[in-house]
């Protein structure tokens, strides 16, 4: 007996079922719209999901409807998926330990600051850093903003190596994440 004119198209029921369910992770993530700024943090012990939805909640109800926000994390720490997401450009603003945020900005490449906020509030945040514009050339720039003691982050209770937040030097949207950081910084 002929499969195909048992099942008239020649699919399989796998193939069929396959199908169908790319459709439907398809028309799902369709549904969600982009942030206007995205947030990630990693600390050196990770982030639950629960904990960065209350980030996301507490933030967003202190931006109001806009700029909408996401805050995205891992459990685990992993200087890979750091790394992936850092050369992604995908986030606005990328939140991670002391430890981490020196190995960047020794790197170079990241944004100064000093435009947005007062060096002398954050000396923590002004290291030698090799100019963006003048490969070789260094001068000390205010390129992070340390946060765990800040509101925000002790909304969730947060203890832990000091944090350090910056501006992605190719945020989509740079503007408003500068504007987002400004206010979790000044958050109560």
């Amino acid at each position: 007996m002929n499969k195909r004119a048992i099942h008239g198209s020649g699919w399989s029921h796998m193939s069929k079922w396959l199908l169908l369910s790319g459709v439907i992770l398809l028309l799902a993530a369709c549904g969600r719209e982009k942030p206007d700024v995205s947030i990630f943090i990693l600390p050196e012990a990770g982030l639950q999901a629960d904990r960065a939805e209350v980030l996301q909640t507490t933030l967003q109800e202190e931006l109001g409807e806009t700029p909408t926000i996401a805050v995205h994390t891992s459990p685990i720490f992993d200087p890979q998926k750091l790394m992936v997401e850092v050369a992604a450009g995908d986030h606005g603003i990328i939140i991670i330990s002391e430890d981490q945020f020196q190995l960047y900005a020794k790197n170079g490449g990241l944004m100064p600051l000093e435009e947005h906020f007062d060096p002398e509030v954050y000396p923590e945040g002004v290291l030698e850093v090799e100019l963006l514009e003048e490969e070789g050339k260094t001068d000390f720039l205010l390129v992070g903003i340390p946060l765990a003691e800040g509101a925000w982050l002790q909304s969730i209770s947060y203890k832990g190596q000091e944090m350090f937040a910056f501006i992605h030097p190719r945020a989509p949207d740079l503007e408003q994440s500068i504007e987002v950081l400004k206010r979790i910084v000044n958050m109560e």
